[in-house]
């Protein structure tokens, strides 16, 4: 497995777009891996509910961190680029 500094090297080496949330100091860590689209990737992705978490050590609630993370971050697009953010334990599944 990967570590949030190997992957950033070896996007470093190659020629693509992947954007890494700013800054890095703080985000770096929250990195769990490379995803790709059709046609577009590599890209970084993130655990959202560590930044989430990370958010909350920041002194944010549990509320402020969830809507600056979604106002802020989660909503930002800024082009193929743009990292995703993996929610590795759901607490809804959608309905059907």
């Amino acid at each position: 497995m990967s570590t949030p500094h190997h992957i950033l090297e070896w996007l470093s080496e190659t020629d693509c777009e992947a954007l890494r949330l700013e800054p890095g100091d703080l985000y770096d860590e929250h990195i769990v891996g490379v995803a790709y689209r059709f046609n577009v990737g590599p890209v970084i992705v993130y655990d959202m509910k560590s930044i989430l978490r990370s958010h909350d050590k920041m002194g944010m609630t549990r509320e402020e961190a969830e809507e600056w993370f979604h106002f802020n971050t989660l909503g930002a697009w800024l082009g193929e680029g743009t990292p995703i953010f993996l929610d590795m334990s759901p607490d809804c599944f959608c309905e059907e």
